[in-house]
């Protein structure tokens, strides 16, 4: 997806805007990024939560750190993290 072709943005503020939140799930504390406000998912529409502030803090780095394209080979901590929610979270008893 291209930075660019997001026209629900004015001009001057095509940067995305990445953040971190805590939250508490039934299972523990979390950490949730952001984009834009809303929290990010996964490919497979999973919330993109982390157990640990400090990597959520990498990955909202990872994504603030892109220029006019996403480039997801630049992002080793989001592409690590959606394969572990969306590959393996909820069938770990298999």
């Amino acid at each position: 997806m291209s930075l660019s072709d997001r026209n629900d943005l004015e001009p001057d503020e095509q940067t995305p805007k990445v953040g971190v939140w805590d939250t508490v799930l039934e299972f523990g504390r979390y950490e949730h990024v952001t984009l834009d406000g809303k929290p990010m998912r996964t490919p497979a529409k999973g919330s993109l939560v982390v157990p640990t502030r400090a990597l959520a803090e990498a990955i909202a780095d990872e994504w603030a750190r892109q220029g006019e394209r996403i480039d997801p080979a630049t992002m080793p901590l989001t592409r690590l993290a959606n394969s572990a929610i969306d590959g393996v979270s909820g069938r770990e008893a298999e």
